[in-house]
């Protein structure tokens, strides 16, 4: 149970290093060029060198979906993807997001937003 536990802290923290600390620039023109053997190899690489049993990548663009395709093992509907604290950067996002509308203020006592 012990060793499972820190495979799965192990697991998740690699997948978060990987989500936010690596980055690969596309651009949504010549997009098919990008997306090839060597991007594919260096997917894979990074999935093997990370210990993941499975990845998806996906990339958008304002016109759309430019890239979308998995790696690894297929997974089912009774996978379990743990993703700990990962909500918290989502919710700071989103928070930002409604800042950036002028929907919310920063300074703003957040007592005035709850009643």
């Amino acid at each position: 149970m012990k060793n499972s536990k820190m495979l799965l802290q192990t697991v998740s923290a690699a997948l978060i290093f990987f989500i936010f600390f690596t980055q690969f620039q596309v651009y949504a023109y010549g997009a098919e060029d990008v997306f090839n053997e060597d991007f594919d190899a260096e997917i894979i690489g990074r999935m093997i060198s990370a210990h993941l049993p499975t990845i998806t990548v996906s990339v958008f663009t304002e016109e759309g979906t430019v890239f979308e395709k998995g790696y690894g093992e297929q997974s089912s509907l009774d996978t379990i993807f743990p993703l700990y604290s990962l909500n918290k950067p989502l919710l700071a996002l989103a928070i930002l997001k409604l800042q950036e509308e002028n929907l919310i203020d920063l300074e703003e006592d957040v007592n005035s937003y709850l009643s």
